[in-house]
């Protein structure tokens, strides 16, 4: 699945707005869905660092362990790119209300336990060099 950063940028340069599923938990403000946003190099950091330690084979979680949400992830995004923050909120799709993930986490706890140093980018920072790589590449 692509990332929202991946889809959400260009449209924010096409709209100058980002859509947002709405919420249908009463409990749960629309754009509040929470997600680890992980930025991509630190997966491939911890890959590295998984090759080149003695860590046992198995399953490790590449996240951050901390859950942001989907308007924090748009106020960063307007943020990188110098623009005021503009979110329109739209119904998700009938399939999807039943199924859809309003958080998600990822326990980092046992790749911590390989001795891993465990300095995730920030949401903020990750998708601001989100944002001057694809301005440089593809903007």
């Amino acid at each position: 699945m692509a990332s929202v950063p991946n889809f959400a940028i260009p449209q924010v340069l096409k709209t100058q707005k980002i859509r947002l599923f709405k919420s249908y938990r009463e409990t749960v403000a629309d754009g509040e869905q929470k997600r680890d946003f992980v930025y991509v190099q630190d997966v491939v950091d911890i890959v590295i660092q998984l090759l080149d330690s003695s860590a046992p084979s198995g399953l490790y979680n590449a996240g951050t362990g901390t859950a942001r949400t989907f308007n924090s992830l748009a106020a960063a995004i307007f943020a990188a790119l110098n623009q005021s923050l503009n979110v329109e909120y739209f119904d998700m799709p009938e399939t999807l209300i039943d199924s859809y993930q309003y958080l998600t986490q990822a326990d980092m706890h046992k790749l911590i336990s390989t001795g891993y140093k465990f300095r995730p980018t920030s949401l903020e920072n990750g998708i601001r060099l989100y944002v001057e790589w694809y301005l440089e590449n593809c903007g």
